[in-house]
């Protein structure tokens, strides 16, 4: 299992993926240990974000909003938090990342429908939303 991001060349759409969702630090660097997006700490590898990629034919902007959902999924099935002062409710966490997707796909559905006249949009993806395992957790 891999992890690539190099923030000075966010040419290919893995780098962009990561940049977009903030799996930007590599967890098994010095130094970096736990930064990684999901509960536990770990990045997404490689691989991972390769079926997200694969999944929607390469395009890294439909690719981050079900990143986002299978992230909630993950924040979702974790338990609360409570360290002394500190505490971090997971399922406040999940809601949050739900509603960047969201956001994302609602971003990309207004951005690309002024393209086309007869008012369809060939980029809609709200069936992201609906297909499992990214749907609701």
């Amino acid at each position: 299992m891999s992890y690539t991001y190099d923030p000075a060349d966010l040419s290919t759409a893995l780098a962009k993926v990561r940049m977009a969702v903030g799996d930007v630090y590599d967890t098994y660097l010095a130094g970096n240990a736990r930064r990684g997006v999901k509960p536990d700490g770990a990045n997404y590898t490689d691989e991972e974000l390769a079926i997200f990629l694969t999944k929607f034919s390469d395009d890294w902007e439909k690719t981050v909003p079900a990143v986002f959902l299978h992230l909630s999924g993950l924040y979702a099935n974790e338990s609360n938090v409570k360290v002394g002062a500190y505490s971090e409710e997971m399922g406040d966490r999940a809601e949050k990342l739900r509603q960047a997707a969201s956001a994302w796909s609602q971003g990309l559905v207004a951005q690309t429908a002024s393209y086309f006249d007869d008012g369809t949009d060939p980029t809609d993806i709200t069936d992201v939303l609906d297909t499992e395992p990214w749907g609701e957790p």
